[in-house]
């Protein structure tokens, strides 16, 4: 499944995929590095679909804070 999809977007000009992964999934984490697949260091951000943001405007960075 993973060739099929590799060579199909390859065919589209899509030169890399990526997967997300739990640390503790560690059955993952071999498979997707047995594959070839480079870890990379990131934050994934979950958000919920309720409508409760707890967002406070006034306290995001500036450059977010557009008129």
């Amino acid at each position: 499944m993973v060739t099929a999809l590799r060579e199909g977007v390859a065919n589209d000009g899509i030169t890399e995929t990526f997967v997300l992964a739990d640390d503790e999934d560690t059955h993952a984490l071999d498979f997707y590095r047995a594959i070839g697949g480079a870890a990379a260091p990131v934050t994934a951000f979950t958000l919920s679909t309720d409508g409760e943001t707890g967002l406070n405007p006034t306290s995001f960075p500036s450059t977010l804070n557009r008129p």
